[in-house]
């Protein structure tokens, strides 16, 4: 016997062949196999997959090697259909994404991984969530020694100033003059760019570097 706990003030019996019954036990195993994360208020379902997925809430301390890293909880994208699509959503676009376009092939890559700076390869060109795009190629003069094939990937905003000290390194190492361009990018759904400080962020880093050429132009470009 069950008893029918909605849409009546008072609790009715069923038998359990009575299509009160059916309903009952339909609406109970829904219940039983959602999420318990669906069951949440909207607001704090995302207060969680934020503190899951962002990257300022996942980073961790620095190791004995000063090596902070990110501990992204992607599992959370494997509950079920409409978790994935909350939680990549919030992945996506509440994370700051700067799209790096590398003119160097793997060179800067292996620099990126060596000098242990968060860098996520892209296999394809097709990421449009990014709030600023890089570009950086080999000089007019140095393309036939250093230019390799353009690879894409993505770095988060606050590690610029890591991916300038990388760039410093291999300057120092093998005399490289690097072309840069930057690009601010309005992603699908957003009401704003990057706000004036992030800007800054994004740009200073580059402009401590005594390698760069054309960047207060760049800057001025942006804000």
């Amino acid at each position: 016997m069950y008893l029918q706990l909605c849409g009546s003030r008072q609790p009715t019996v069923a038998t359990a062949r009575s299509p009160l019954a059916t309903s009952c036990r339909r609406d109970l195993t829904a219940y039983a196999i959602m999420s318990r994360l669906e069951v949440l208020p909207q607001h704090i379902l995302r207060d969680i997959l934020r503190y899951l997925l962002l990257s300022d809430r996942v980073r961790g301390p620095p190791n004995r090697y000063l090596v902070e890293d990110y501990d992204f909880q992607v599992a959370v994208l494997r509950t079920n259909k409409a978790i994935n699509q909350e939680a990549t959503n919030i992945f996506h676009e509440d994370n700051k994404w700067i799209k790096l376009r590398n003119g160097y092939g793997t060179m800067i890559e292996t620099a990126l991984v060596n000098h242990e700076t968060p860098y996520f390869k892209l296999k394809m060109d097709e990421f449009d969530k990014h709030v600023a795009e890089v570009n950086v190629n080999p000089s007019f003069h140095q393309k036939s020694r250093y230019g390799g094939k353009t690879t894409v990937g993505l770095l988060l905003l606050q590690d610029m100033a890591k991916f300038a000290r990388v760039l410093r390194i291999l300057d120092f190492a093998n005399f490289m003059a690097y072309d840069f361009k930057f690009a601010l990018h309005k992603p699908p759904g957003t009401v704003s760019t990057l706000s004036r400080e992030d800007q800054e962020r994004l740009i200073l880093p580059m402009e401590k570097g005594e390698f760069c050429h054309g960047e207060l132009h760049m800057r001025r470009l942006l804000i």
